[in-house]
């Protein structure tokens, strides 16, 4: 996808990426979304300045929101900011709720200082290019799995388009371990 261009389905007039249209689900929007889903982990994840934000936990473990539904193939829209310590990410087809990591799901990273893996990788499937800088402002990622085609798409640009095909379906989730973060939207397509 070019820069600035707009994603399959986004509606006319509508900001570069932004979704929109018939199929869209929104799980976060804003302040509203906690409510759409389950919690891992013991991360103060609160509805605050007009996202849901994290920063702090009170173990070493991650900290996880996750969707009620699974997915198989679709497309998703997250709008996110991190700051300089933060390392995050955003999970999809999880197949094990209970101990969320990447030997039972997809990672796509947000931690600008894991260099094996930088912001827009997939972990452990392929690291993003060009590298991106997520921390100290507001952030896309445009990710599409339909079948083995994974793609992601940071900030209207492609940073990842690998073929794996070791989870077939699951919940998505966002993930916490350090910094803060902070979640505007979250929206999912199923294909």
């Amino acid at each position: 996808m070019a820069r600035g261009s707009h994603p399959a389905g986004a509606a006319p007039g509508s900001a570069p990426g932004v979704p929109g249209g018939p199929g869209w689900i929104t799980l976060i929007d804003g302040e509203r979304g906690l409510d759409n889903c389950n919690r891992t982990g013991d991360g103060n994840w609160r509805a605050t300045d007009g996202a849901i934000q994290i920063d702090g936990k009170t173990n070493k473990d991650a900290a996880f929101l996750y969707s009620k539904n699974s997915y198989t193939d679709f497309e998703m829209y997250v709008e996110y900011w991190a700051n300089d310590d933060a390392n995050s990410g955003v999970f999809f087809r999880i197949t094990n709720t209970k101990i969320i990591n990447t030997k039972g799901g997809y990672e796509v990273q947000i931690f600008d200082k894991n260099p094996p893996y930088p912001t827009a990788s997939l972990v452990n499937v392929s690291q993003a290019a060009p590298y991106f800088k997520a921390a100290g402002k507001w952030n896309t990622f445009y990710i599409t799995a339909k079948g083995p085609q994974l793609t992601v798409d940071m900030n209207g640009e492609r940073a990842v388009a690998a073929k794996n095909s070791a989870f077939p379906a699951g919940p998505i989730g966002l993930q916490y371990n350090s910094g803060t973060v902070k979640f505007r939207k979250l929206m999912i397509k199923p294909l």
